[in-house]
């Protein structure tokens, strides 16, 4: 990551958001328009997803199922603010009136990695929380589970897992485990559950080279 990265903008990744849910539309309809659900799997997973519009995690649900059945297939998103920022965003987390994205710049002393919560109708930032620095940094979307936003975040020596108050920010808990990557966070049931690789030099790519599955109760 370097300052002559491109900026990104508020419009671009909320964009990406509305283009994401109606490309995703394609479940059956019901008789009056509405993507239907047919599954028992399928119901539970839209109530862990809350409200009807809300994108909590990756893939919106634990199902990772990427569409919004309250979104008909016709409806065209649009940009309602726009906010410029330096360095690289993640996929946003979108949760009633709020966007929350993790975003990674080049810092004083390094790569840094931030938590930020933008006002979704003003693009106004109400609170961003430092979750790491290093040589590196690799940043994962926050999931919203139960009133607190989780992120996972490596800087190139460990992987830690960062617990923050959605509403002010604030660090509720952080987890760490001595590996150098990671993938895929899936919040459900109360239960995180995170890929990790790695466990060696990242300069040297020594062996031995490990991936783990870990299981997390929030």
């Amino acid at each position: 990551m370097s300052p002559d990265e491109p900026s990104t903008t508020r419009r671009a990744f909320l964009a990406a958001t509305g283009t994401t849910a109606v490309a995703g539309c394609s479940g059956p309809l019901s008789a009056s328009g509405s993507t239907a659900t047919t599954t028992n799997d399928e119901t539970t997973s839209e109530q862990s997803a809350g409200n009807t519009r809300d994108w909590p995690q990756i893939g919106r649900t634990e199902t990772h199922n990427g569409y919004v059945p309250a979104l008909a297939a016709d409806d065209e998103p649009s940009a309602s603010a726009e906010t410029t920022v330096s360095g690289s965003l993640t996929t946003p987390t979108v949760v009633g009136d709020t966007v929350f994205v993790t975003r990674g710049a080049p810092g004083t002393d390094g790569p840094e990695a931030t938590l930020e919560a933008y006002a979704l109708a003003s693009g106004e930032r109400l609170w961003q929380t430092e979750v790491g620095d290093g040589e590196w940094t690799q940043e994962t979307s926050p999931i919203l589970l139960d009133g607190t936003l989780i992120v996972p975040q490596s800087d190139g020596s460990e992987v830690s897992v960062h617990g923050l108050d959605a509403d002010t920010g604030d660090v509720r808990w952080h987890v760490s485990t001595a590996a150098t990557r990671i993938r895929g966070p899936v919040a459900a049931s109360s239960h995180l559950v995170v890929t990790t690789a790695g466990r060696h030099p990242n300069q040297t790519g020594e062996s031995p080279v490990e991936a783990t599955l870990r299981v997390y109760e929030l």
